[in-house]
């Protein structure tokens, strides 16, 4: 898994990947979440298709969670076969790419 370094910590500009705020926090086989602090406050396979409807969170739905506790370290964790990745809150609406690898198939 390859680790990122946040570019303000470096003292020059390096490309970053950020996170689209409609970009859909799901991948079906694996596992996508939000977490704050290391635990989780949203998990996928909570998704329903029925009278308890619980629809896919977006970036921006992780982001309107993160601006009530700002202060707190939050991250989307995907978990994919061939792929997976981190994104770290690193301010008011960027969420930055910091750890990928390739999955676990």
């Amino acid at each position: 898994m390859r680790e990122f370094v946040d570019e303000d910590s470096l003292g020059v500009e390096t490309n970053i990947l950020v996170a689209d705020m409609k970009m859909r926090i799901a991948v079906g086989f694996g596992s996508a979440l939000v977490v704050k602090d290391g635990e989780i406050i949203y998990h996928e396979r909570d998704y329903r298709h029925d009278e308890t409807y619980n629809p896919i969170w977006t970036v921006a739905d992780a982001e309107k969670e993160a601006v009530k506790a700002p202060n707190h370290d939050w991250r989307i964790v995907i978990e994919s076969a061939l792929w997976d990745g981190e994104y770290q809150r690193q301010g008011i609406g960027k969420w930055v790419l910091v750890k990928e690898g390739e999955g676990f198939a």
